[in-house]
């Protein structure tokens, strides 16, 4: 295995299109060319940062008040296991800060 050759396969794109995929394979890569570094001294080890990426982060969604009463009251309806349903409803509670 080469550097040249895990770079080549790592950029390979069905699409087309920029994605994540290509850093990720690279790291696959590195790791099976450090196993086969053990069995294959000729064996290339691709460095670090060969496929530099930046990780997106998403916003967290905030659920309001309302979006929770809703969605437990959903809850509440659809278990049918009262004990559970109770469980839940603690959850709520916690949730929206509300004591019992």
């Amino acid at each position: 295995m080469t550097i040249e050759a895990a770079l080549t396969w790592a950029q390979q794109s069905p699409s087309g299109q920029v994605t994540t995929v290509g850093p990720r394979r690279m790291t696959a890569a590195r790791g099976f060319a450090r196993y086969l570094a053990g069995i294959h001294p000729g064996t290339e080890i691709p460095p670090l940062g060969l496929m530099p990426h930046r990780q997106r982060w998403r916003q967290p969604f905030i659920y309001s008040t309302a979006d929770i009463e809703k969605l437990m009251g959903q809850a509440r309806s659809s278990i049918t296991s009262p004990l559970r349903a109770a469980t839940y409803e603690g959850l709520e509670d916690q949730c929206s800060g509300k004591a019992r």
